[in-house]
């Protein structure tokens, strides 16, 4: 009898893991959070269009819609935009780069480390490649970036199917 029960509570535990959706809404209540933890799932806080220091802001412009593939790895591409508050271009953008992880799940994107790069035409203007999303589900994707001798971090969510 001692056997069906551990096979009952691993199966209930096996339900709830990582690469399975049980339905259960992302927690979204930032005030339930302690000062070190991050947001756990999108909020419709409007500080998640600015940086967290307020001074930037970044747009992400994807080459095809963030989704998740079984029968293939998708390399998902784009291009990022940085921006004043008021809308304009910042005199200065270094060391910036893009990070993709589910922290509701404890994990990002594996070995699989996007890559940004600076463009020509345009220095508040970078493309992206190498996102390789690993499963269904709500990523947080960061923006860290020096802009204008400050060094801060912007984050959005995006919903991948």
């Amino acid at each position: 009898m001692k056997y069906v029960y551990l096979f009952l509570m691993l199966l209930a535990a096996g339900s709830s893991s990582c690469g399975r959706n049980n339905g259960t809404p992302l927690p979204t209540d930032r005030e339930s959070l302690e000062d070190n933890d991050l947001p756990l799932g999108p909020t419709d806080d409007s500080d998640l269009q600015l940086s967290d220091a307020k001074k930037w802001r970044a747009e992400l412009d994807w080459t095809e819609q963030p989704r998740f593939s079984d029968e293939e790895i998708l390399d998902l591409t784009g291009l990022i935009f940085v921006r004043n508050v008021d809308g304009g271009k910042p005199t200065n953008v270094s060391k910036i780069e893009l990070i993709a992880d589910m922290p509701q799940h404890g994990h990002g994107t594996g070995n699989n480390v996007p890559s940004v790069h600076a463009t020509d035409s345009d220095p508040s203007r970078f493309t992206f490649e190498n996102v390789i999303f690993t499963m269904q589900g709500s990523w947080r994707i960061r923006i860290l970036a020096t802009v204008d001798g400050r060094e801060d971090v912007w984050t959005t969510w995006v919903d991948v199917r």
